[in-house]
């Protein structure tokens, strides 16, 4: 065959092929893959993850007694009037346990008498009552889930005392002679063979009483927390802890409660800008979750140096009493609104046509930060007005004002928001 042949041939070829990848290139440019999420309503809390240091009002409760077996007679979290009984001691524990069981039952014995007493006189309905066990079912959990264990047992005992309500009211039993005798029985065998108590140990103040000591509850006082420092602060960490063996427990009596915690001058700064706002403080290892605090005052030599926080809280349960140090998050604001992925947020050109003070039509060009939107196979640019980000995602206001908007269309909860794709732009079409 001719050379001048084979050439022209092999140029043929080579210019089909090249042709084939240059529509291949094209194709491929214009058919890109686009992957989308859907924009959902969500909240966000921008917050400090510091170490806290608490200090409360605390009366340290001694007994007088060297010998003995200690029984208390309130819970952990319980309000006790300065005067009231915190504790028994006996002679031997066996004592100690009658007096426990004993303590129960005539507790038990006082409920059933007064549903009896009032067994002619009850108007409350069935629905009522099943309301009622509904509602303290409830409280009993969230108390439980916040530490709050005095308040979980007044729960339970609500519980049974409805129950035991309900169970009358319905027939189903007539009454409760038969279980009053048999506690009646059982607390006078106790009381035969249980000794008495030998000293009983009162509140000195009115408060909360907890029996957890740490040793630390001379550490500071209250009236001093404007002038606590990070050293004071590293002072609690390296003293030594001081115990009595004759310690019963402590009354916190103040209604206020408070918590130090070491800031640096950045996270001084962001605290300012929300001193006014109420915060909340969350304490993943203590099952407290969203405490109401308030920023007292920032302690620091000055504006560039680290210094404490110093917060104020009220709201006390069982887990602030014994609480002294550990890992809180300070949680300065919550930013509802549109949440997207924060790689999902580009900046594009939006062109608007506006009318000048001659009611003449003009049109404006404005670069803003927005998202795309697929709708079918077209894509559509939305402006967005980002209030906080956090872990890749970026919480957009759901319904901004005019003055924060350049454009009238921003992005809606439901909205399929590209989040992977190239060469975006408003109005591509898309296969």
């Amino acid at each position: 065959m001719d050379k001048s042949i084979i050439r022209k041939i092999l140029i043929a070829l080579l210019t089909l092929f090249l042709l084939v990848y240059v529509i291949y290139l094209i194709a491929s440019a214009s058919i890109q893959n686009i992957r989308t999420e859907t924009a959902t309503y969500s909240t966000m809390t921008e917050s400090l993850d510091v170490q806290g240091y608490f200090i409360r009002s605390e009366t340290v409760i001694t007994s007088s007694s060297d010998s003995g077996v200690l029984s208390y007679t309130v819970g952990d979290g319980a309000k006790v009037s300065k005067g009231d009984k915190v504790a028994s001691v006996y002679k031997s524990a066996e004592d100690a346990q009658f007096r426990a069981e004993l303590a129960d039952l005539e507790a038990q014995l006082t409920v059933l008498k007064e549903l009896q007493a009032n067994a002619e006189t009850l108007s409350v309905t069935p629905d009522i009552i099943d309301e009622n066990i509904a509602k303290y079912l409830f409280e009993m959990s969230v108390s439980q889930n916040s530490g709050d264990l005095s308040k979980s047992d007044e729960n339970i005992n609500q519980i049974v005392y409805n129950i035991n309500e309900r169970q009358l009211l319905t027939g189903k039993i007539k009454n409760f002679n038969e279980k009053i005798y048999e506690l009646e029985a059982e607390i006078s065998s106790i009381k035969k063979f249980s000794g008495k108590e030998t000293a009983e140990i009162t509140a000195p103040d009115a408060g909360y009483f907890t029996s957890e000591i740490d040793g630390c509850e001379d550490c500071f006082s209250i009236d001093d927390i404007e002038s606590i420092t990070l050293a004071d602060l590293e002072k609690v960490n390296s003293s030594e802890k001081n115990y009595s063996k004759n310690t019963v427990g402590k009354i916190v009596s103040n209604v206020f409660w408070y918590v130090a915690c070491p800031v640096t001058s950045e996270q001084a700064v962001k605290l300012n800008e929300y001193k006014n706002n109420q915060m909340t403080i969350t304490m993943p290892f203590a099952s407290v979750k969203d405490a109401n605090i308030t920023l007292v005052c920032i302690n620091r030599k000055d504006n560039r140096s680290d210094g404490v926080a110093i917060f104020r809280g009220t709201d006390m349960n069982s887990s602030l009493l014994s609480m002294r140090s550990g890992s809180v998050a300070i949680n300065m604001k919550s930013y509802s609104g549109v949440s997207v992925p924060e790689s999902a947020i580009h900046q594009d050109t939006v062109t608007i046509t506006t009318e000048d003070k001659n009611g003449k039509e003009k049109q404006e060009s404005k670069k803003v930060y927005g998202v795309y939107i697929q709708y079918g196979n077209e894509l559509v640019f939305k402006e967005v007005v980002p209030l906080y980000s956090d872990k890749g995602f970026t919480i957009c206001s759901q319904n901004p004002t005019d003055d924060e908007m350049f454009s009238d269309t921003t992005v809606k909860v439901y909205d399929r928001v590209v989040v992977e794709g190239v060469d975006l732009y408003d109005g591509k079409i898309i296969n």
